[in-house]
This record gives structure tokens, C-alpha cells and sequence, in this order.
């Protein structure tokens, strides 16, 4: 409604905001839990052709990318902004062609807020960080290894 009440639109902004920085409250994820797929190994295979052999390769070759959310860090640390924001987008591609769609959703967030000048980005390093080490550990102990060679997909 025109003309705008400061004061309305601030307790409006205020209830908001807060409202919003509840229910951004990152979930740890346990990386013990069995339960938890953030590898779809079906999908993936059909990405892939059902070729297999070619999956596990290039799920191994993603190891290559176990630090990069440390990368990310320093590049920030270094005002290196486009190279961060750059990393984050090839670690999104990559995932999504993976099927790693959570690690994928999180760089493509971090890179939107990367790109944004004046937003804060210490949630999305921090997601990010947390699923990466997640995909990363259940890559390393061959879990997604074993889903495919049983098919349990």
C-alpha cells in the first residue's frame, strides 16, 4: 500500500528476516547414516548409457575435487572471486552429470551467492563443505561402488 509506513515495513522486514534466518539452520548431516542418498546411482548409470565401468571412472576421477571447498576458501581469502565462482560451477556440473544432485544444488548455490557482491556467503561454504566431505567419504569406503555392482539401484 502507497505511500509505504517506515515503521510497518520495518516490523514487516524485521518478522521476516528472522523468520527466514530460522529456517535457514543447517542440518548436520551423519555420515553414518545409511539412509541418507546423495548419490543416485540409478540415475546416474542412465546418464551414463548403463555403462558402468565409465560411471565408476568418472565417480573415481571426482576425487580429484576432495579440497576444493578449501580452494574455494583461499581464492576468497586471496580476492580471487571469478576463480572461486568458476570452481563452484564445475563442481556443479559435474555433480549434476554424476547425479550428485545435493552437492550440485549446493555449488549452484554458493555460486549465485558468489556472484552476488553484497551477500554474505559463510552458509552456502559451509553446506557446500559439509556435503562435499559426505560424497567424498562415501566415495573413498566404496559404498557407491557397491550399489553399483549389486544394482541396487
Amino acid at each position: 500500500i502507497k505511500p509505504l509506513e517506515k515503521d510497518k515495513l520495518e516490523k514487516a522486514l524485521i518478522k521476516y528476516l528472522i523468520k527466514k534466518e530460522k529456517t535457514l539452520q543447517l542440518k548436520k548431516i551423519n555420515v553414518n547414516d545409511k539412509n541418507i542418498n546423495v548419490i543416485d546411482v540409478r540415475m546416474g548409470l542412465v546418464r551414463f548409457n548403463y555403462n558402468s565401468e565409465l560411471y565408476v571412472k568418472c565417480i573415481q576421477k571426482f576425487l580429484k575435487y576432495k579440497n576444493s571447498h578449501n580452494e574455494i576458501v583461499e581464492f576468497l581469502r586471496n580476492n580471487q572471486k571469478d576463480e572461486a565462482i568458476r570452481l563452484a560451477h564445475s563442481i556443479k556440473g559435474i555433480a549434476a552429470n554424476l547425479s550428485i544432485d545435493k552437492l550440485s544444488k549446493s555449488a549452484h548455490n554458493l555460486k549465485e551467492k558468489l556472484s552476488n557482491e553484497s551477500m554474505d556467503s559463510s552458509y552456502e561454504i559451509k553446506e557446500f563443505t559439509e556435503i562435499l566431505s559426505y560424497v567424498i567419504k562415501k566415495i573413498e569406503n566404496k559404498e557407491v561402488f557397491q550399489q553399483i555392482s549389486n544394482r541396487k539401484i
